[in-house]
């Protein structure tokens, strides 16, 4: 009982992995909302069990004190003082909670945008899923392999999809399945490159760092079909994800024992910031950039403008750039009419850019608290100068995702996994700092 706490962090982290990218209803119709239901099922498996434990561990405890006759039972001071990403993840899911009481489309700022559920619970629960994370686990090698196993399913299917087959017969017939938006079990060309974005730095790192000889051999063999796999969807996305693995792996074996200073945290972080704002500001004038993000981001700025002071402070509602975007578009023919020739009668969920779509869901406020939240992740990286391999791996997974977040938007195959790895970042300082 002692270690349950461990064991549950570590079913959480291992089934989440398995059962939200694996599972689907034969059909990618909805598919989406299918990644949302697994979501909340492992959670909701992960929660009950925890509640259950914690009731066997109370009274467990309150039946050895009364058989100690005579001896005072103490119970150590467990409480810890909040490490710098505590409070940025804490102030991240509040000012989610403000967006969701101020929103105009209270139930969607809770619950999330059909196919995407990213509303406040899903907020709320990562939220929690790292606290609880931070105090109980690290990442460990089998887990690692249990991750990097579960990928293979997924992005094998990738390669046979992309060769003309459907052995899960997920594809309406006449369809081009070589060509076709989505793939394997996993969704469509965002939700491919999110979950990607997660898997390649981890199959990378492990190519070079796993213990045994062979077990590199068989990460190095994975690698090479992620990378196949990668080439056939062909997101720009993914190609830049993997090369910024790679090179940082890399370096990290050439290079193990170098040490970051906290003052080259702030330097990059503004660096990249601004790099960032500099290619947004370039690309709106290219509507076809990306995709047509260039023109998507040019509606999203006109959109963020059109706002009253106080949503451009606390945002439209987590999750709820739809309905913003929808009641700006019926005011503004000129947009509309140009989105309706683009995109045709697909709905526009998201601004294609994490960063942007929490300046409009959760306003400067929000976008800020994420910014805090990066920060920090990167703060507790450089501030723990001897660094194991698996929290270097931890951090490696936050840079990648937050990468691909650039040009993609938050989603179940992806995003609570980036608040597991900011909660085993979190435990590897711990451990350091005790």
């Amino acid at each position: 009982m002692k270690n349950y706490r461990k064991y549950l962090g570590l079913f959480y982290i291992v089934a989440a992995f398995i059962v939200i990218p694996l599972y689907n209803k034969g059909t990618f119709e909805n598919i989406g909302q299918h990644k949302v239901e697994a979501f909340y099922l492992v959670y909701g498996i992960f929660f009950a069990a925890n509640l259950i434990l914690n009731i066997i561990s109370v009274f467990k405890v309150k039946k050895e004190s009364n058989s100690a006759s005579g001896k005072v039972m103490t119970s150590p001071n467990t409480m810890e003082s909040p490490e710098n990403l505590d409070i940025a993840v804490s102030i991240f899911v509040f000012m989610n909670f403000v967006s969701l009481l101020f929103s105009g489309n209270v139930k969607a700022a809770f619950y999330g945008v059909p196919d995407m559920g990213m509303g406040f619970l899903s907020v709320l629960i990562m939220g929690i899923v790292y606290f609880y994370i931070a105090r109980n686990n690290n990442l460990t090698e089998p887990v690692i392999h249990a991750i990097a196993i579960s990928s293979v399913f997924p992005t094998v299917l990738t390669i046979i999809n992309r060769l003309g087959f459907d052995p899960l017969n997920m594809y309406y017939a006449g369809e081009n399945i070589k060509t076709n938006l989505y793939v394997s079990t996993l969704g469509n060309y965002s939700a491919f490159s999110t979950y990607m974005s997660i898997i390649i730095p981890i199959v990378c790192f492990m190519a070079l760092f796993a213990e045994n000889k062979k077990v590199r051999y068989v990460y190095m063999a994975l690698l090479l079909v992620d990378i196949v796999s990668i080439m056939m969807v062909g997101t720009l996305a993914t190609k830049i994800v993997t090369i910024f693995a790679v090179g940082i792996v890399l370096f990290w074996k050439i290079m193990p024992q170098i040490y970051i200073y906290h003052g080259v945290v702030i330097a990059v972080c503004a660096l990249c910031g601004l790099v960032y704002a500099l290619i947004i500001s370039i690309e709106i004038s290219n509507p076809d950039f990306a995709n047509g993000r260039g023109f998507i981001w040019e509606i999203t700025r006109e959109l963020f403008r059109s706002f009253p002071i106080r949503q451009k402070i606390i945002g439209a509602g987590t999750n709820c750039y739809m309905y913003s975007l929808s009641d700006f578009l019926m005011t503004n023919p000129k947009y509309l009419s140009a989105c309706n020739e683009r995109f045709g009668d697909i709905a526009l969920t998201s601004a294609h850019s994490e960063y942007l779509d929490y300046l409009i869901n959760t306003g400067l406020t929000g976008i800020l608290s994420y910014c805090y939240v990066i920060y920090s992740a990167l703060r507790t990286y450089a501030e723990k100068e001897e660094k194991d391999k698996f929290f270097r791996l931890s951090f490696l997974c936050i840079a990648s995702y937050l990468i691909n977040a650039s040009v993609n938007y938050s989603n179940v195959l992806s995003t609570p996994f980036f608040f597991v790895f900011l909660g085993t970042l979190s435990y590897g300082k711990r451990t350091c700092d005790r």
